[in-house]
């Protein structure tokens, strides 16, 4: 039965059903969505459309593609895990649960069918000793309502997901060991000592660069010692060239060494999705949300994808953090607390994100915000690091250099989306049993970027201000594209009718912050049914956990036809309605073949859209409209229009041949 709503003849948007909110809107009818009843502009974190503008922003900072952030679920059509053929990304949408109550019933059961039965098959006989389930502490989330939720790996739900993770994250450590990586080799072997040490030891002498602050400490991977490799002490040039010998067994001996005392464990914390806590046995945390959205959130099979190769990429970057965590206590003590090390004298000092920029070809960011409510992932985006907008600011244990050439003006900031194609191959069973490709990593385990944005890096603007959008990448060949990617391009092509959808959306008119606090708690973490006799509890007290500090910045429109990187003061949806007819017009100016039922649907939708923005004026700024009923054409392969200077707008065939 159609609901209330749906009888009354209002529009429902897929969104509104996606998010819970009121069906008879695209977002609930609620002027003041942007300011509390109080009008001190501090944004309520938990409303409801509070959160949807906080997705909004989150997609638009994480994604960096700004005003069109929206183009990033294009990636997401379809997942391809082998030669068997293409699974529809976005066709089933559900919990895990729904399957295994009735699966032949379920929309997209054969997808998810499909899906598992190319999924990694986990082997867990064959993961190192840190990945074991014996290594899993419990924790009690006791903010969690009505009643606190323990989180463990005795629970099968969660422990399902984990091993799906665990098992990819061993396979990628194995491999970075058998193609003997060049990260992986600084990582566990490179030489660690004081910034100021090493430019003696490798007999850099005044040409070396001053450290950024006096307690900064560097690693030297062997490629950047064979630049100095005539100078070098004696004894470090005979350590490097040892390192370069080592045999693969050798790596696996050290990992396990290095991280003999490792455990994992489970937390909430709004702003971090995983957290290394040196010092304390090296425990890894691991963000409830991204697991929970994982087990129970109603998720398409690209977003479930993206997420738990998310999850992967997050256990990795926080194995990095950990082993290099282990080495500084050798060296330093088990009281050492200062900055990671600069590698090879980059501008900025972070080892989980430099082991992504060397594995991965990119910072991958998630396109949504951790959170006990975790939204579904707009998608995954690779930006390079060190991002050169980041001000390298001086200072003791800044972790920036300043003036480094990372952040000089000019240097290419460069963004890609990482798409459900390269996610479902990494997370293919066919793929890791290709012998046809011997060295899986290379090439960042074989990611060829298709969207991509890369732009000049200005120093003296805000980057929001100068980013360009991401693009289809020229540099690659149509003619060498998979199906998959033909399909995505032709799709990206074709969203440029969502700009309809901006006009019928609110327009936040002033930023507003949320003022981030600080408090300090004490966490529990108790061993699991599954730990070895004699495990004991483990409890850290003082550990930071930073709230708000989020800024929903007002909205901003760009027209890139008249007003390119510039957004105008006192715009309203009329602008975008505008810029509906500057494509329309541009179309007609070049003669442009376009499909008929699409052309007269966006007209008559455009029209209906204006003359409501009329009536209300800047009243309705705030307001989400209520004649959004935009509806998909029916699909005609012989129906195409054209602008004609003879005759107008005029029917023709796909050739643009007059009928």
């Amino acid at each position: 039965m159609a609901s209330e709503s749906q009888q009354e003849g209002l529009p429902l948007s897929p969104w509104a059903e996606r998010y819970g909110l009121p069906e008879h809107n695209i977002l609930p009818d609620d002027v003041a969505f942007h300011r509390d009843e109080q009008g001190t502009g501090v944004f309520r974190y938990q409303n409801e459309v509070d959160q949807v503008f906080m997705s909004e922003m989150m997609a638009k900072m994480k994604t960096r593609v700004f005003h069109e952030w929206w183009k990033v679920g294009v990636s997401n059509i379809g997942l391809r895990f082998s030669h068997r053929g293409i699974i529809p990304g976005g066709h089933e949408r559900a919990a895990p649960s729904a399957f295994k109550n009735d699966p032949p019933s379920h929309p997209g059961w054969m997808s998810r069918l499909l899906y598992e039965g190319e999924l990694i098959v986990p082997r867990e006989d064959t993961w190192f000793p840190f990945l074991a389930k014996d290594r899993w502490y419990d924790w009690t989330d006791s903010a969690a309502s009505p009643n606190p939720q323990v989180w463990s790996v005795d629970d099968p739900a969660v422990w399902e997901v984990l091993r799906i993770a665990l098992e990819l994250v061993n396979r990628v450590l194995r491999t970075l060991i058998a193609d003997q990586h060049s990260f992986l080799q600084t990582l566990v072997w490179g030489h660690f000592c004081p910034w100021d040490e090493q430019i003696r030891l490798f007999g850099l002498g005044a040409a070396g660069p001053p450290p950024p602050f006096p307690s900064a400490t560097l690693l030297i991977s062997y490629q950047e010692y064979q630049r100095h490799r005539h100078n070098t002490d004696q004894e470090v040039a005979d350590y490097m060239e040892a390192i370069a010998a080592l045999p693969r067994e050798a790596y696996v001996k050290r990992i396990n060494q290095l991280l003999e005392t490792h455990v994992w464990t489970f937390g909430q914390w709004e702003r971090e999705f995983g957290r290394t806590l040196s010092g304390h046995d090296n425990i890894i945390v691991l963000d409830c949300g991204l697991l929970r959205t994982l087990i129970e959130g109603e998720i398409t099979l690209a977003e479930r994808s993206t997420l738990l190769f998310f999850l992967v990429k997050l256990m990795l970057h926080e194995l990095a953090h950990s082993i290099f965590g282990v080495r500084a206590a050798e060296l330093f003590g088990e009281d050492w607390s200062e900055p990671e090390p600069f590698i090879d004298f980059a501008g900025s000092a972070e080892i989980g994100n430099a082991f992504e920029m060397a594995v991965w070809g990119g910072r991958l960011q998630l396109g949504t915000p951790p959170g006990r409510n975790m939204r579904p992932p707009l998608g995954l985006i690779s930006e390079n690091w060190p991002y050169p907008y980041q001000a390298a600011a001086e200072g003791e244990r800044s972790g920036h250099v300043a003036g480094h050439a990372d952040f000089a003006p000019g240097r290419t900031i460069e963004l890609s989306i990482v798409t459900s194609e390269f996610i479902s191959r990494m997370l293919s069973e066919t793929f890791w049993n290709d012998n046809t490709i011997p060295r899986k990593s290379d090439n960042h385990f074989h990611r060829f970027p298709l969207f991509v944005s890369r732009t000049p890096h200005q120093p003296t603007a805000h980057i929001f201000q100068y980013i360009n959008n991401v693009e289809i990448d020229k540099r690659r060949d149509p003619d060498t594209l998979s199906m998959l990617e033909k399909i995505m391009v032709r799709e990206w092509k074709e969203r440029e009718a969502r700009l309809l959808m901006m006009a019928a959306l609110p327009v936040l008119e002033h930023s507003l912050l949320r003022t981030k606090g600080f408090t300090f708690e004490t966490e529990t973490y108790t061993p699991s049914r599954s730990a070895p006799p004699g495990a004991r509890e483990i409890s850290i007290g003082d550990l930071k956990k930073v709230e708000g500090g989020y800024t929903l910045r007002a909205s901003r429109f760009f027209d890139p036809m008249d007003r390119p990187h510039q957004s105008p003061v006192g715009f309203d949806q009329m602008d975008y309605l505008d810029q509906v007819r500057k494509v329309i017009q541009l179309l007609a100016t070049y003669h442009g073949v376009i499909s008929k039922p699409w052309l007269t649907e966006i007209l008559r939708v455009e029209k209906n859209l204006r003359e409501e923005r009329e009536i209300t004026g800047t009243s309705g700024t705030y307001r989400t409209s209520g004649t959004w009923d935009f509806e998909v054409p029916e699909y005609d392969p012989n129906s195409f229009i054209a602008f004609i200077t003879a005759t107008g707008w005029t029917d023709v065939d796909r050739d643009g041949v007059r009928i």
